[in-house]
């Protein structure tokens, strides 16, 4: 009975059986892709809101005061991006400033131009 059994197997797998192999990875690869476009698409679809506007007094104080403590200041830019989209707001040091801007590193940045600007604590 050995014999027939191995028989019987050898017969299957050389004319029934049909490898899966790839049919069945490509399933796998599909849920993956398709969870990564997923989460892409959630993350393009987070709407940005502009924050409150900051006068530039209060920027000139604030850049002073981070600047005296090493603090970094949260920045959010007064454009928009094509799709009609506030700016995404930016973590800076401030290394410099003026009557006029600062600059974080080699990036200036106009008071006129800054929509937003707190101290991060």
């Amino acid at each position: 009975m050995n014999e027939e059994a191995i028989r019987r197997a050898k017969v299957f797998f050389e004319q029934d059986y049909r490898e899966r192999g790839k049919i069945k990875w490509n399933g796998f690869f599909l849920s993956d892709h398709t969870q990564k476009i997923n989460r892409t698409k959630q993350a393009s679809q987070e709407q940005l809101t502009w924050l409150e506007e900051t006068p530039i007094y209060d920027m000139q104080l604030l850049c002073q005061e981070a600047f005296a403590n090493h603090r970094k200041v949260l920045v959010q830019v007064n454009k928009t991006s094509t799709d009609q989209q506030p700016s995404k707001p930016v973590i800076e040091e401030v290394t410099a400033f003026d009557e006029c801007g600062f600059w974080s590193g080699s990036k200036h940045y106009q008071y006129v131009l800054v929509r937003h600007l707190e101290v991060i604590k």
